[in-house]
């Protein structure tokens, strides 16, 4: 967890009402203490037929409503001194609370005030009922992940706890406004009216402070959203003045290629018709060192009524000329390996022309280096020889 200073709220009124909201919480708790020590009725539960609130949970509301009114105070101690109070309230109340669920006594409301035990009814005064330990856990864990974390990841836990103690409180508050005060009459500790609405007026206290942050990172994305877009103006402006600069140099290259272009168009086109002028019973093609055509001359297609997609990008062994026999079609494969390394073949062979005829040609394979002296391409080349 974040263990930086306080995580601020910067945007009024939230701030304000989260401490307005801490300070009522902790008023109701000292009152509470107050009619406890002057054995006032009219302090501790407001009305006598009403339960009152137990001396602990006047206690724990006093630091519940310290921690609300300090979480967001822009000093280091503070937020210290509320993880270590919302840590106390945590703890005894999950201890009053294991009571309940075991049904061990340790006897923790008494751990700091004793006062004589009395009922109302059948419950007990002057005890911690369990809905309010746990509302009162439900609260402190919110607190404490508010006092620890800035993380929006835990913002979601916190506002869940938050909502819990809410209901908890508002449904024993509504209670009491309708006059049906809960769980009254049985063995069961009720909830004092004063207890629910310092519950709620804590719950709507640590919501505020979830708002307020809320408000706070959206102000936050706003104002560094505002700094990248006029950043990026100014990066604009200056990556115009660049590329206006730079368009005169690209059109001029540009220029320069498109010339270059032209110029090597014109070249293919003289090589092409050199190597398609060769004469009927000259073929000439350009493969990959692999084997795989990339050209094929005129009179090479015509001789055995191809066209130039029938053959460009296959194996040379697989193409018509070859594929009529596996024993050629290896003759070939074999060429083409010592091509790939450096070594001219050559050698007569008979090869498929057009209508299944067959015509036996001087077949030759070389291979062409680039300046490094790795082979690059290979050449194979054929002369008609079936009339001689």
């Amino acid at each position: 967890m974040d263990d930086s200073v306080t995580h601020k709220t910067d945007h009024f009124p939230f701030k304000s009402i989260a401490a307005g909201l801490g300070l009522s919480v902790a008023y109701i708790g000292v009152i509470a203490i107050l009619g406890w020590f002057l054995r006032s009725r009219a302090l501790t539960a407001i009305r006598a037929d009403y339960i009152p609130m137990a001396p602990n949970t006047a206690l724990l509301f006093l630091l519940l409503g310290v921690g609300l009114a300090g979480l967001e105070r822009e000093r280091r101690w503070m937020n210290h001194a509320v993880r270590l109070g919302a840590s106390l309230i945590f703890l005894v109340a999950f201890v009053r609370f294991l009571e309940y669920a075991t049904s061990i006594d340790v006897n923790v409301d008494h751990w700091l005030f004793t006062f004589p035990g009395e009922h109302l009814g059948l419950a007990p005064v002057g005890r911690m009922g369990f809905f309010t330990a746990m509302d009162f856990i439900y609260a402190a864990a919110a607190l404490l992940l508010l006092a620890c974390s800035a993380e929006r990841t835990a913002q979601p836990w916190a506002a869940a706890f938050v909502i819990l103690t809410l209901v908890i409180g508002l449904v024993f508050a509504l209670g009491y406004a309708y006059g049906s005060p809960l769980l009254y009459g049985g063995t069961t500790i009720p909830m004092a009216l004063s207890t629910s609405v310092a519950f709620v007026l804590s719950g709507l206290g640590l919501l505020a402070i979830i708002f307020g942050r809320e408000a706070a990172e959206r102000q936050r994305a706003r104002e560094a959203l505002m700094e990248a877009h006029t950043e990026l103006e100014l990066q604009v402006h200056e990556r115009t003045k660049e590329l206006t600069a730079t368009n005169e140099a690209l059109r001029a290259e540009i220029a320069g290629r498109q010339q270059a272009e032209a110029a090597l168009r014109e070249s293919q086109k003289r090589l092409r018709d050199l190597i398609d002028g060769l004469g009927p019973s000259m073929f000439v093609g350009l493969m990959t060192p692999d084997g795989t055509v990339i050209e094929a001359n005129w009179p090479a297609l015509a001789a055995a009524g191809l066209k130039p997609e029938d053959v460009l990008g296959k194996p040379f062994e697989d193409t018509y000329w070859w594929a009529y026999s596996e024993e050629v079609k290896q003759q070939l494969r074999a060429a083409i390996a010592r091509a790939a390394h450096g070594e001219t073949s050559r050698y007569d062979v008979q090869i498929r022309a057009a209508q299944d005829q067959f015509i036996i040609i001087d077949f030759s394979l070389q291979p062409l280096w680039d300046e490094t002296g790795k082979v690059v391409f290979l050449v194979p080349s054929g002369n008609v020889i079936t009339e001689r």
